[in-house]
């Protein structure tokens, strides 16, 4: 038999296994009921899920072998995992996960209701980019808000798709190597940054901003002025997107565009011609960009302007925005970061810990792979121009937590997120190796189990039921504008009227008996949530709460049941006349 025979049966058998794991993965999900244990999702989701992902990855690994030139099915191949991976959730658990991103859609909702943004009393605001595109959404899109936070995620994941191709295509010839870096990319991703969030936005226009430098710098030589012009007004535009969309993304570009830029200038690519100068500008325009947005005086974020911040209860309390956060104090940033990132991770509650060990497993197999891959390159002098952007990049990722402060050890997962890409192109490169390139198919074929043991792991807190969307619905529709109300976790309590600061923390050691004292001590109508959801999510993260304490508001006189439904009991105290 010809080789050229031989390949085709391969394809052949590729599409087999490709159709019996679509199939056998829609019917897993679409028949699976929802069980949230110890690990979160995954103990609702059959064997035969896990069975249609191994076959998944077996037919894309073959048609990657042997189909020498054809995109369309490998691309079917990568949307099929995407879908079985960061979709899984929504049919399953009927619902929009994160409750940050609930938070995130008060702010739009709050545009939509009013028309503008309100930077005033809500700071978070100062960064409007994704708030406008999701009021466009609504308005003029006719997405409900559920529908909204449900469907952003996985449309993210996928019209990234042609933009991470584009990206590591100007990097490397290879289009395997770009195929199976892209796989790893989806299949590692359990930091799940694409719900609806403004740093999913922000991360959107990275990889933009990204590839239009890449673009420029490496196919200079190829292009004419005609069409460098066009470019350096998309390059202007694309700047100004990240910018007003998201400040981390912002200064994660311009750490990449420096590193890139200074690396080119040292290999003596780039020469001052013209247009040609944009690959010195980018950087610059960058830089421009963000200081007048954040020092504008006219009310840019650090410009020190007084600015009152909600206080909770409809009440506002002044702050002053001034202050940079510990920029550049590296030693101190560092510090901060781990310390932050060890005691939530691992000194929380021990279901929480459970998954977090998880996390840290999956990431650690993953991270030897790049090393590996750039090791494979350096022992065969493979070190190309492309190869030293790649490295240029990853060290314009890594610079951020030596540089910026201010945020806590959730930064690690960002700079995580943000180098996955080009850790993934290091990792696609021990395909070219006999030995190595059986770790890489034993780390594709068990990633996908660990990626939704990571990226669904602490569902216990991220799972928002029916009921208790229900429930605040109807605290937004009955409770005065000036109520508070009480619980242990925040939850989506601004999912709507975000501006009025409706919720305040409970201390449950506030509560007890039939003379429990009130929750606060000011004259404001007081609720107190007693809800299965926010239980089990506190439970989860700080591993015990007093239960008996909490419920005793049930059998109190002070606290009037006003709203129970699906586990969601929502009560309102009585003062004494």
């Amino acid at each position: 038999m010809c080789k050229q025979d031989q390949s085709a049966r391969y394809r052949r058998a590729s599409l087999v296994l490709f159709s019996v794991a679509v199939i056998l993965g829609a019917v897993s999900i679409y028949t699976a009921s929802l069980d949230i244990g110890a690990y979160g999702l995954i103990h609702s989701l059959s064997p035969a899920y896990f069975v249609a992902l191994f076959l998944l990855t077996v037919s894309f690994l073959v048609q990657v072998r042997f189909n020498e030139g054809g995109t369309g099915l490998i691309a079917l191949h990568l949307v099929a995992m995407i879908v079985f991976l960061y979709f899984v959730a929504a049919p399953i658990e009927g619902t929009p996960r994160f409750p940050y991103a609930y938070h995130a859609y008060g702010h739009t909702e709050y545009i939509v209701r009013n028309g503008e943004v309100n930077t005033a009393i809500l700071t978070y605001q100062y960064w409007p980019g994704q708030q406008y595109l999701g009021a466009m959404l609504v308005n003029v899109g006719g997405l409900g808000p559920l529908a909204l936070l449900t469907g952003y995620p996985i449309a993210l994941q996928l019209i990234s798709l042609p933009l991470l191709y584009s990206i590591l295509r100007t990097v490397t010839e290879d289009r395997k190597v770009v195929w199976v870096a892209i796989w790893v990319y989806f299949v590692a991703g359990w930091v799940n940054q694409a719900y609806y969030t403004s740093a999913a936005h922000g991360y959107f226009f990275f990889l933009m901003v990204i590839l239009a430098a890449l673009v420029w710098a490496i196919r200079q030589g190829e292009r004419r002025l005609a069409q460098r012009v066009p470019l350096l007004v998309i390059v202007v535009l694309l700047s100004a997107a990240l910018v007003i969309g998201h400040m981390l993304s912002s200064l994660a570009a311009l750490f990449c565009l420096v590193v890139v830029y200074v690396l080119f200038k040292v290999k003596g690519v780039l020469r001052f011609r013209g247009p040609q100068s944009i690959s010195a500008v980018m950087p610059g325009l960058l830089v421009a960009m963000i200081a007048l947005w954040l020092f504008n005086p006219l009310g840019g974020f650090l410009s020190g302007t007084p600015v009152e911040v909600p206080g909770g209860g409809g009440t506002t309390v002044t702050e002053n925005k001034g202050g940079v956060g510990g920029l550049f104090d590296f030693e101190s940033n560092i510090r901060s970061a781990y310390e932050s990132a060890i005691s939530s991770s691992f000194e929380l509650g021990e279901q929480h810990t459970r998954v977090m060990y998880i996390k840290v497993g999956l990431t650690a197999f993953f991270c030897s792979l790049p090393i590996l891959g750039f090791l494979l390159i350096v022992a065969r002098r493979r070190v190309s121009l492309n190869f030293l952007v790649v490295l240029g990049l990853l060290l314009g990722v890594g610079v951020i937590p030596f540089v910026l402060g201010g945020y806590s050890g959730e930064i690690l997962s960002r700079v995580l997120g943000y180098g996955l890409l080009f850790l993934g192109l290091l990792a696609a490169y021990n395909a070219k190796h006999r030995v190595l390139s059986v770790l890489l198919i034993a780390f594709l074929v068990v990633c996908p189990v660990l990626f939704v043991a990571s990226a669904y792991g602490n569902e216990k807190f991220d799972y928002v039921s029916p009921a208790e969307i229900k429930g605040v619905q109807f605290f937004y529709e009955h409770a005065p504008s000036d109520a508070t109300v009480y619980s242990l976790t925040k939850r989506i309590w601004d999912f709507k009227y975000i501006e009025r600061g409706y919720w305040r923390e409970l201390d449950v050691d506030s509560i007890g008996g039939a003379d429990s004292a009130p929750p606060g001590d000011d004259t404001r109508p007081e609720y107190v949530l007693l809800g299965e959801r926010d239980i089990e999510g506190r439970t989860f993260l700080y591993g015990s709460v007093d239960k008996e304490r909490l419920t005793s508001v049930a059998t109190s006189s002070s606290y009037w049941k006003v709203y129970s439904g699906g586990g969601f009991d929502l009560f309102y105290y009585v003062r004494e006349p």
